[in-house]
C-alpha cells in the first residue's frame, strides 16, 4: 500500500494555476522535522488537485502547519538537456489545518488548535449542503 502522512509548514504562499483543460492544481512544499531529529528538516514537494488545491490556496499561506495525507508519487522525464530526470513528490488526497505561527487557527479563532480539524474533501461526491 501506498500511503504517506506528513505533517509540516508551509515554506510559501500556494498560489493556484489552471491547466490547459481548465483543471486547477497547485504544487507547494512542506517543511517537516524528522521524528528522531529535530534539528534535520526535510523539504517535500506536494501536488493537490481541483477542490483541493482551491482549499488550500484558500486558506494556507506561508508558515501555517498542515497535516498531508496521501501518496507518493515519481515521474521520469528527459529535461532540456536530454538527461533522464526523476521526480518524487505526494499526490495530495486530503489535509488537515494545524496552528499558524502566531497561534491563531486558519478560522481565526483566538485560542490555539489543540488538535487538528480533519477535512476529507472527495471532489466526485457533491455534498447534500
Amino acid at each position: 500500500m501506498n500511503s504517506i502522512e506528513l505533517e509540516g509548514r508551509l515554506t510559501m504562499d500556494p498560489e493556484l494555476k489552471q491547466t490547459p483543460a481548465n483543471k486547477s492544481v497547485v504544487k507547494f512544499t512542506i517543511a517537516c522535522n524528522r521524528k528522531h531529529n529535530l534539528n534535520l528538516t526535510d523539504f517535500i514537494d506536494c501536488i493537490a488537485w481541483e477542490k483541493k488545491a482551491e482549499t488550500i490556496c484558500k486558506y494556507c499561506h506561508k508558515g501555517d502547519q498542515l497535516i498531508i495525507f496521501g501518496e507518493l508519487e515519481t515521474n521520469n522525464y528527459k529535461n532540456n538537456d536530454d538527461k533522464m530526470v526523476k521526480s518524487t513528490y505526494v499526490r495530495v488526497d486530503s489535509i488537515a489545518f494545524g496552528n499558524k505561527p502566531n497561534g491563531i487557527s486558519n478560522f481565526e479563532r483566538q485560542e490555539p488548535i489543540l488538535e487538528p480539524k480533519y477535512i476529507e474533501i472527495d471532489e466526485d461526491i457533491d455534498l447534500p449542503f
